[in-house]
């Protein structure tokens, strides 16, 4: 059963969120449902998931070059000045 467009439109805004477990307890719960009603959104969540997870191993595995970290420190330690 495929839901409205706006439900999925809702949902789907929130898929990121709910992904990284970031949606408070009742609003996870919704999605979680929505998800198993709703096959086109199930399947664009595992897909961000499983990119997520790609994306995490392979970019993530090196650390930061200092100067680097350093640079991004200076640069939102200057906006916050602003």
């Amino acid at each position: 059963m495929v839901l409205s467009e706006t439900d999925c439109n809702e949902i789907l805004i929130e898929i990121e969120s709910y992904i990284d477990r970031e949606v408070d307890g009742a609003r996870y719960e919704e999605i979680e449902v929505h998800l198993k009603r709703c096959p086109p959104c199930l399947e664009r969540a595992d897909f961000k998931a499983k990119l997520k997870e790609i994306i995490s191993a392979k970019c993530c595995s090196e650390a930061v070059p200092e100067e680097l970290a350093d640079r991004i420190r200076s640069l939102v330690s200057s906006q916050g000045e602003a």
